[in-house]
């Protein structure tokens, strides 16, 4: 074999082990780097999501929605203020929308998986996210944690369930004790059953009264007194209101007669000191002659004095009776007497000379007219 074939096929061999080391490192490179042949093959596109701890989460983990593969992830990195930033290949023509949330789900194994899910609470105009925009996804409780609080609350469960079987027991047992035995439970059904023969006679009763209402409201009569009754009620309103209107009024007077009382009450507070004086002398007065009075009615009641006497001697009562008697016995007998004195006057008056010389040397006329012109001058 000469030099020239042998040159042609060692350089051949270094071709294809050439050939070879670039489709290896394009096939096991790193996911987001250029030389990937998937990406040369199927372009894709990254999304950042920071999560606050992506527990399981590596490269080639998976990203999915609806439970469809829509991508891997490709980096998870820490990031200094806390959390990790996790870089995720999406298929080219998956897209995503703002409406969406990215969460991290969690195994019994311990793989996580991402996928996209629907925002409980989304407010807004849905929305495609682009490509450079950094996410925001949230963390899936543990299965195993969420096992154990849910050892601890079943532990809880079962406890209150011992306590509540406990207190339904308890509750049972008064409840056998308030019902009794089979006899006091058949005496009981006896009264039930005989409240509800009472309650049937007492529906019979309100049927009978419904039936009698209907019999009365079906009189044209009595209909035409109802109406009547409430054509009237416009009236019964209007005689109300003015009553009302004139208690309105009547209230008014009173609060006027308040006020004056008010302020009478005013003055008697300010002339008050000089008021009750003047009533303590008006009252020490009247004590005064209450006692006078009591003194006098008590000599009256005594026999010494005169007045007493009076009272309470008969036989003096009857003296002074026999003497009003004699005095006007003597006041009748004088009568005629003092008529002829009368007569004897008016004689004298109309002839003086009767009494003296005087009289025999100028006698006159006896009348008492008026004296003649002739002894005037």
């Amino acid at each position: 074999m000469d030099d020239r074939v042998m040159q042609w096929r060692i350089g051949l061999m270094v071709l294809v082990s050439l050939a070879i080391l670039v489709i290896m490192i394009m096939s096991f490179g790193p996911k987001d780097s250029v030389f990937n042949l998937k990406r040369l093959w199927k372009p894709n596109y990254l999304v950042a999501i920071e999560f606050p701890e992506a527990p399981g989460v590596t490269d080639a983990s998976p990203v999915r929605k609806s439970g469809i593969l829509i991508g891997r992830v490709v980096r998870v990195e820490l990031l200094d203020e806390g959390g990790a930033l996790v870089t995720a290949e999406i298929e080219r023509g998956r897209r995503l929308f703002n409406d969406e949330v990215c969460r991290i789900n969690r195994t019994l194994l311990g793989d996580s998986t991402l996928e996209f899910v629907k925002r409980r609470e989304f407010a807004g105009e849905k929305q495609e996210i682009p490509a450079d925009t950094t996410l925001h996804g949230i963390v899936a409780p543990d299965p195993i944690q969420v096992v154990g609080n849910l050892e601890a609350n079943l532990s809880e469960a079962i406890r209150s369930v011992a306590t509540t079987s406990s207190r339904l027991g308890g509750f049972i047992g008064k409840l056998d004790g308030l019902i009794g035995d089979d006899e006091e439970v058949a005496r009981r059904k006896e009264r039930v059953d005989a409240i509800v023969e009472k309650t049937f006679e007492t529906a019979d009763a309100i049927k009978n009264l419904a039936e009698t209402a209907n019999s009365m409201l079906g009189d044209p009569e009595l209909r035409e007194q109802l109406k009547s009754s409430f054509a009237q009620l416009p009236q019964l309103m209007q005689e109300t209101r003015q009553t009302i209107g004139r208690m309105n009024q009547t209230m008014t007077l009173v609060d006027r007669n308040l006020v004056n009382v008010e302020e009478f009450t005013s003055i008697l507070g300010k002339q008050g000191g000089e008021t009750i004086l003047r009533l303590n002398e008006s009252v020490s007065k009247l004590d005064r002659l209450m006692n006078e009075a009591l003194v006098f009615s008590e000599s009256l009641n005594k026999s010494q004095g005169t007045i007493g006497q009076l009272v309470n001697n008969p036989e003096l009562y009857h003296s002074m009776n026999r003497a009003a008697k004699n005095v006007e016995e003597l006041t009748q007998q004088l009568r005629p007497i003092i008529s002829d004195a009368r007569v004897f006057s008016d004689k004298i008056a109309r002839h003086p000379e009767l009494l003296g010389v005087r009289g025999a040397i100028k006698p006159e006329e006896g009348t008492k007219g008026i004296p003649s012109l002739g002894g005037l001058r």
